[in-house]
């Protein structure tokens, strides 16, 4: 009795290659689902477009309660680097102070 061999399974490298080609945007390899993007093409840098649309939202502040002649409205703050940095500065501090006492009690 001849025993038939067995064909060699894919690597994941070799399946991920031929669906890529194929132009599929997943596939399944052991029973898990997987994407045909790469690293790169997942973690794109942005445009300096985008970019510059990013950091200038991220320089409008919060929304604050504003009294005007029909009484209070919402009005959209614009906090400087200067007042973010004072601001995490103080809850740093704060942080510290709390776990200064929280060290004395427990002595």
């Amino acid at each position: 009795m001849a025993q038939a061999k067995k064909p060699k399974a894919k690597t994941f490298g070799q399946t991920f290659a031929a669906n890529r080609k194929a132009g599929k945007a997943t596939f399944m390899y052991k029973g898990k689902k997987y994407s045909t993007k790469t690293k790169t093409e997942v973690t794109k840098k942005a445009t300096r477009s985008q970019s510059k649309a990013i950091k200038k939202k991220a320089k409008l502040g919060k929304t604050k309660k504003v009294m005007s002649g029909k009484g209070m409205t919402t009005k959209k703050t614009k906090t400087t680097m200067k007042q973010r940095m004072a601001a995490r500065k103080k809850g740093r501090m704060a942080a510290r102070k709390n776990r200064k006492l929280n060290r004395a009690l427990r002595k």
